[in-house]
């Protein structure tokens, strides 16, 4: 019987090394260290697929896989490549997130400006794109106006919970400090004025830092988990192909703050203030801490071992 005791209790730490290796690893289809499989892949690309292997610097990805193309977006991505960016595209429906991505653009418009009728994230990448951002992603999001589908609803939904007026507005100019409340940090930096064109506004329930004249949210942006995103009514107001685009007023210097701004995403907004979290150290400390809680599984378990041998020798020789 103590043999067979002393037995389970050493492979024990095998069983728990098992689990923790189990939870984590990187569940199928959560982007792993491989290149993308060419499946919805963007119909006119102007940069390459991921590649986690290979691809290195910060990486800015822009999802393709209900039909959007980076080429919507040449400027703002030659303006992100010029500040020391590299700006990949992938299929989050096929592949999931890549390990490698640190910040990740989703539009709501497909290839020359085509509404992505029909199409829209599901449920379950909506709960995947949110658990990511948790987990220290940085997301925009670029929505677009009701008639469009709303192919992007569900992860308004579960990031922001946001409510759409489903009141398609037209063009409209927002300027500091009518529109701005308040301008945070870097997103604002000489951003006096800029054009949203077709676009729903919303009732937020979370920071809103441009809104229209009837006080509703148009970009929105906040702190989720240890990660944080940027969400705006419109797409076409970052992009190239309706004009004026990206080129009306001040929206070019706005497309690029959105990324800079997201490179402080791990911060809180407490009482009106923000303050800087180290998401990096959070995350470190937790997988110390899942160290230490493997660590002192051992310890205890070798104890038990230990003193059950030492016992059952003990009474042998007695």
């Amino acid at each position: 019987m103590n043999i067979k005791i002393l037995l389970l209790l050493s492979i024990l730490p095998l069983i728990l090394l098992g689990i923790t290796d189990n939870a984590f690893a990187v569940p199928a289809g959560a982007g792993g260290e491989v290149s993308d499989v060419l499946a919805n892949a963007d119909p006119t690309p102007i940069v390459p697929q991921l590649n986690c292997s290979s691809d290195l610097g910060t990486i800015v990805a822009y999802d393709t896989s209900l039909g959007q193309t980076t080429a919507t977006f040449r400027t703002m991505i030659g303006d992100l490549q010029g500040n020391g960016f590299t700006v990949r595209w992938m299929d989050l429906r096929v592949n999931g997130i890549g390990t490698c991505v640190t910040k990740m653009v989703i539009p709501a418009i497909g290839v020359n400006d085509a509404c992505l009728i029909g199409q829209a994230y599901t449920n379950g990448e909506a709960t995947s794109i949110a658990n990511w951002v948790m987990g220290g992603g940085e997301l925009l999001l670029l929505n677009e106006h009701s008639l469009c589908g709303n192919p992007a609803a569900s992860v308004t939904a579960a990031i922001g919970g946001e409510a759409k007026n489903f009141v398609t507005d037209s063009a409209e100019t927002f300027t500091d400090p009518v529109n701005y409340s308040p301008p945070p940090g870097t997103l604002f930096a000489g951003v006096n004025s800029w054009r949203a064109f077709l676009q729903d506004s919303y009732v937020p329930n979370i920071s809103q830092e441009v809104t229209n004249a009837a006080q509703q949210g148009i970009l929105m942006t906040q702190p989720y988990g240890n990660g944080c995103y940027v969400m705006v009514s419109d797409s076409n107001w970052a992009g190239d192909i309706f004009a004026p685009g990206i080129f009306a007023l001040d929206n070019r210097p706005l497309a690029l703050n959105t990324i800079l701004w997201l490179n402080e995403c791990t911060v809180r907004a407490i009482g009106g203030e923000f303050i800087p979290i180290d998401a990096t150290a959070v995350l470190i400390a937790g997988a110390q801490t899942n160290a230490l809680s493997i660590l002192g599984a051992f310890v205890v378990i070798g104890a038990i071992a230990f003193g059950t041998l030492y016992f059952t020798t003990k009474r042998k020789h007695n």
